[in-house]
């Protein structure tokens, strides 16, 4: 895969926790294209070498579980072995959709919590001593429902909520290193889950966008290559929103609309 290659990205080193497809691909694609060491890191190992073979010489795919700290903390040590270094952490792996608080059982919490969040956690816990090295960055990838909020979805809005927090927490306790901290509020992107929609539905939630269209993988990547780049080195703790404007007075109306479908 080639790019427009930018020279100050030409050697650093990207971990992106579940890159393998939809937003973390996005990503993946943008900050390999700018030149950077690319190690997309996640469960499913046919996906995640096919998304590391698709960029390129400079990929690879790690597999690893974020709700583990073994696996985590092995992932870490397996991209310092090969590259000698650590500059961008991407916090992206997780858990979709959820259900109502009514309807939720309590391990199906506590398993949206444990990855969603805590899983982030887990992997700033790896990745810190070499991103001090580095002055690095680090890029949570929350929600614009974390901000706004979205019916029958209660662990989700809840850990993508935390995530907001844990950013400008985070942010706070690691400028002294010289580490920036920020994070990407998706509203509705054209992932593969999304492009299942039915058309009517899908067509409702284009209509609600003051922008006329919903977003791109590409306009994640875009905006985390911008965060994550020396063009933002005066940006720490902000969560970006990447919505096309429909968080303007526009997120009621189509909150009902999305209906996760069945694989």
């Amino acid at each position: 895969m080639k790019g427009n290659q930018d020279s100050s990205w030409a050697d650093k080193v990207v971990l992106i926790t579940g890159g393998a497809t939809g937003i973390g691909k996005g990503i993946a694609m943008e900050m390999y294209g700018k030149g950077a060491a690319v190690v997309i890191a996640g469960r499913n190992a046919e996906t995640g070498q096919e998304a590391a073979d698709s960029l390129g010489a400079r990929a690879i795919y790690i597999q690893m579980d974020v709700r583990d700290t073994s696996s985590v903390n092995t992932t870490v040590n397996h991209i310092i072995r090969t590259f000698g270094r650590l500059d961008i952490l991407v916090n992206n792996a997780g858990i979709p959709r959820s259900t109502g608080i009514e309807t939720e059982l309590e391990d199906q919490w506590d398993n949206v919590i444990n990855t969603n969040l805590n899983g982030y956690a887990r992997c700033v816990r790896a990745a810190l001593p070499f991103l001090k090295e580095s002055c690095g960055n680090i890029l949570n990838i929350a929600s614009l429902v974390g901000a706004i909020g979205m019916e029958n979805s209660s662990s989700y809005v809840a850990s993508k909520g935390g995530i907001i927090a844990f950013t400008k927490s985070l942010a706070l306790d690691l400028a002294k290193y010289g580490i920036r901290v920020n994070a990407i509020l998706p509203g509705w992107i054209m992932t593969e889950n999304v492009s299942r929609m039915h058309p009517d539905r899908l067509k409702l939630v284009i209509d609600a966008h003051p922008l006329g269209r919903i977003g791109t993988p590409k306009d994640c990547g875009k905006a985390a290559c911008y965060l994550c780049s020396e063009d933002a080195s005066f940006i720490t703790g902000i969560s970006l929103a990447v919505d096309g404007g429909i968080a303007l007075g526009y997120g009621a109306q189509i909150a009902s609309a999305y209906q996760p479908t069945e694989s």
